[in-house]
């Protein structure tokens, strides 16, 4: 194999390499784009019932991140909404 093949190779490879990273990207965003449109759908659909109600995370107390140690992360409870979806409940007397 000579050098000229190899640089060849190289540039085949890369070449490769970086149609590979661009369709992953696409994928990516065409994805993002999906699980936003389920988590609107979902939305949608919780408030219009009236078995749910809407309550502040307690986690991140409606703000949507933790800050722990001067460093900011999204909620890994409410996913940085700031919010949760419970169902309601009514209490019964014993």
């Amino acid at each position: 194999m000579t050098k000229k093949d190899i640089i060849k190779l190289r540039d085949e490879l890369t070449k490769a390499i970086k149609e590979r990273d661009n369709l992953l990207s696409e994928y990516k965003t065409k994805m993002t784009n999906i699980q936003q449109r389920i988590n609107r759908i979902q939305e949608e659909i919780f408030e219009s019932m009236d078995t749910m109600i809407k309550i502040k995370c307690p986690r991140c107390r409606g703000v949507g991140h933790t800050k722990d140690k001067d460093k900011r992360t999204v909620c890994n409870i409410c996913g940085g909404r700031g919010y949760l979806w419970e169902e309601k409940y009514t209490k019964t007397e014993k």
